[in-house]
């Protein structure tokens, strides 16, 4: 299991972007992979790296059709080889379940 950090922001787009941040989660929601959004950003949990890849190429399609002709796209990817991790078990380890 993957676990992520999304934020992709329309860079030329003025001070309110929540019509964008709205089109985006309906795209990642759309992939069907596990989510949770935060006031920052959005947390995606995935089987694997090329559904994380997805989810983001399908929030920044989703702002590009909004109207955005310039975005910014960071991404932040926990990898553990050793064993599965998601979103629940990151919270867990921090005793914030």
């Amino acid at each position: 299991m993957y676990v992520g950090f999304l934020i992709v922001s329309p860079m030329d787009s003025g001070p309110s972007l929540s019509r964008y941040v709205k089109k985006a989660i309906d795209a990642v929601h759309g992939t069907g992979i596990a989510y949770q959004v935060t006031a920052m950003g959005t947390i995606l949990e995935a089987a694997t790296l090329d559904e994380m890849f997805r989810a983001a190429e399908a929030a920044v399609e989703a702002v590009k059709a909004e109207g955005s002709q310039r975005i910014s796209l960071s991404l932040k990817v926990d990898i553990r080889f050793d064993r599965d991790i998601s979103m629940d078990s990151k919270m867990r380890s921090v005793g914030r379940s």
